[in-house]
This record gives structure tokens, sequence and C-alpha cells, in this order.
């Protein structure tokens, strides 16, 4: 099975800080992409919180739909760049 990742993971991997709302919003907008096309909602793992102890259930995608997350990611840092906060 190949390795899945979350949407945290590629915000990670791309050496960028969001805060909650944010990597929420962004983790909706992936949603709603695999939905769109898959019909489905993403399969969960119950993964290690990113911030702090304990543990949630993260929505994972293959690797073949990381193109599609780096590309919301970069699309929601475009629509945000007038905001000082973002990223």
């Amino acid at each position: 099975m190949s390795r899945r990742c979350t949407v945290m993971d590629r915000i990670k991997f791309k050496q960028l800080q969001a805060t909650d709302n944010q990597s929420w919003t962004i983790g909706a907008m992936v949603r709603d992409a695999w939905v769109l096309e898959h019909s489905e909602l993403p399969d969960k793992e119950l993964r290690g919180k990113t911030k702090g102890p304990g543990s949630h259930c993260f929505a994972v995608y293959p690797e073949s739909f990381v193109p599609t997350i780096d590309a919301i990611i970069d699309k929601f840092r475009l629509m945000s760049a007038s905001q000082k906060d973002l990223f």
C-alpha cells in the first residue's frame, strides 16, 4: 500500500505555518476536492496531534493526490496574501 498523507503533512513539507483556522479551511477545501473527484469522503486514520499530546482522526490521502493538495495550499496562500498574519 502506498504511503498516505494529511493536509498538515503537506503544510509542514512546504515549511509553512498555519493557524488552526487556516489548516481547517485548507483541509475542508482538500476534502471537497476529493469528494468532487471520488464521490466519497477520504479515509481517516488516528494519528498523534500536531499540537500537544493525544491523538486525532485525520483525513488521509494517497500520494497521487499530493499535487492537488499542494495546489490548494498554494491557492489559499495567494487568496490570503493581502493579510499579514497568514503563513
